[in-house]
């Protein structure tokens, strides 16, 4: 009697193996299309407490990317 149990509790497992390892799972690579890249952000900071002042603009069109930053020292230059 155990050992119909056991035959049976192999085949089972053998069967259920099977299914595991016999199925090839197929992936599809969509090339990823992206329209045009346009931005355009800017931010300021002017902190009266710490003297912080300073900012940064910039601007993105298809390929160009233009921006610039600017930072006034303590002594009033701006760089």
């Amino acid at each position: 009697m155990y050992s119909k149990i056991i035959l049976l509790l192999a085949l089972v497992a053998a069967v259920s193996a099977q299914s595991y390892y016999g199925h090839q799972q197929q992936y599809h690579h969509e090339e990823e299309h992206h329209g045009p890249v346009h931005y355009e952000y800017h931010y300021d900071v002017h902190d009266d407490h710490t003297g912080d002042v300073h900012g940064q603009k910039e601007a993105r069109k298809d390929d160009s990317t233009q921006g610039e930053y600017y930072l006034i020292d303590a002594d009033g230059h701006k760089r």
